[in-house]
């Protein structure tokens, strides 16, 4: 860990944020790009609202004396370099992020759900996801003459496939709308009691489609789009009846629309992973409102804003997942 990096108290902390001049210091905007805390020099809680423009890092957490609003995620010293580091990279994005988190956690599903999608669609036209665009691979093609997504129904179970096996299941625009389509099914006919939400090939999902990254239109019109047809806002109003059965890799839309399901079973080799800050965007597929209720605001931070990639035993240590079956 860097020595000269300035670690505040929470009092040291408090004192800069009551002070307007020296509270909008605090922003990558004016050059700081996160905030150190040390939870252990002093007991005192910050609101919430009071948090800067940048994340707030916290080191020695003792759940039993620290309010948590004090700050988005908590850091022991072997992972701060991680953190520091991904946030340095990503700073605006990385600001968003806990904005959004900050308020989703407070708000209704439906209510956060729509303010992640002005968070994204803001950030799809930023410098930060531009500048990943111009430096991705180039992109090919491909087509596929099957069904993106098929269903199944036997008696009360109905079942949803994910089915672009040769693309890891990617969530492209023809899958959501496919999706969408399917799960108004369980919605109008109460006689379904369990959906189950299965992935061909390899992989669950493997997160948004990069292929179609990019090829977004006017922002306000693709909000729009994007809240009036939300997999995420129908998983969610079916989450009593869903389970998902997950394996392979699990990344971004992949566990953020399932972390909305009653039960996530997955395979010993599964692995998950928010990638989003690293294109410049943050979580779109309904992960700031589906994985803070199932692992809390503090560690969805820290997923998102390292990206790092965990296992299913470490997603089961943390709520992410329900079960782990073997095979």
């Amino acid at each position: 860990m860097n020595l000269e990096l300035k670690i505040f108290s929470p009092k040291e902390l408090l004192r800069k944020l009551t002070d307007p001049l020296s509270r909008e210091e605090l922003s990558p905007p004016h050059g700081t790009q996160f905030v150190i805390v040390d939870l252990g020099r002093d007991h005192l809680a910050i609101p919430i609202h009071l948090l800067p423009n940048c994340p707030v890092i916290g080191l020695n957490k003792d759940k039993r004396k620290i309010r948590e609003d004090s700050v988005d995620c908590y850091a022991t010293k072997s992972d701060l370099e991680l953190i520091l580091t991904s946030i340095s990279s990503r700073p605006t994005p990385s600001a968003i992020l806990v904005h959004v988190l900050r308020q989703s956690i407070h708000n209704d599903i439906p209510s956060a759900l729509v303010l992640e999608s002005m968070a994204y669609g803001s950030l799809q036209k930023s410098s930060d996801f531009q500048k990943w665009l111009n430096q991705r691979d180039k992109i090919i093609p491909q087509s596929s003459n099957s069904d993106p997504v098929i269903s199944s129904r036997c008696d009360e179970h109905l079942t949803i496939q994910l089915n672009r096996p040769e693309k890891h299941n990617a969530l492209n625009q023809l899958m959501r709308d496919q999706l969408c389509e399917i799960l108004q099914l369980p919605l109008i006919d109460l006689s379904i009691a369990n959906v189950k939400v299965v992935g061909a090939g390899k992989s669950f999902c493997s997160g948004g489609d990069l292929d179609e990254f990019g090829l977004a239109g006017d922002a306000g019109e693709v909000h729009l789009t994007r809240t009036s047809r939300s997999p995420a806002q129908l998983f969610n109003s079916l989450a009593p009846k869903m389970t998902a059965e997950v394996h392979g890799a699990c990344i971004g839309a992949g566990i953020e629309l399932t972390a909305f399901c009653k039960k996530i079973i997955s395979t010993e080799d599964a692995f998950f992973q928010l990638p989003e800050i690293g294109f410049g965007l943050i979580p779109g597929s309904g992960g700031t409102a589906s994985l803070t209720r199932r692992i809390g605001r503090y560690d969805t931070a820290l997923l998102a804003l390292t990206g790092r990639t965990i296992s299913a035993d470490k997603a089961l240590d943390l709520g992410l997942v329900d079960e782990i079956r073997s095979g």
